[in-house]
């Protein structure tokens, strides 16, 4: 078990989130701490595999329209 304290704003910011989400503010700081840790436990990458990665992903996320439409540019 861990015991974190908060200065009273950190605690009325966390207990108004938690409230407009449906949670207790325990169990959104327990979830707020796993993510947290479990994002810090992947491989760091470096901005040339995000930029792969951006690359391989937009035609997904912007669909195929996206890339036919010139009427924007030159």
């Amino acid at each position: 078990m861990v015991a974190i304290n908060l200065d009273q704003a950190h605690l009325d910011r966390l207990d108004l989130l938690a409230k407009s989400q449906g949670q207790q503010a325990t169990d959104l700081a327990r979830r707020i701490i796993v993510d947290f840790l479990d994002l810090e436990s992947l491989p760091a990458d470096t901005d040339e595999d995000w930029a792969e990665a951006s690359v391989q992903l937009a035609p997904e996320v912007m669909g195929d329209d996206s890339w036919d439409d010139h009427s924007h540019g030159p």
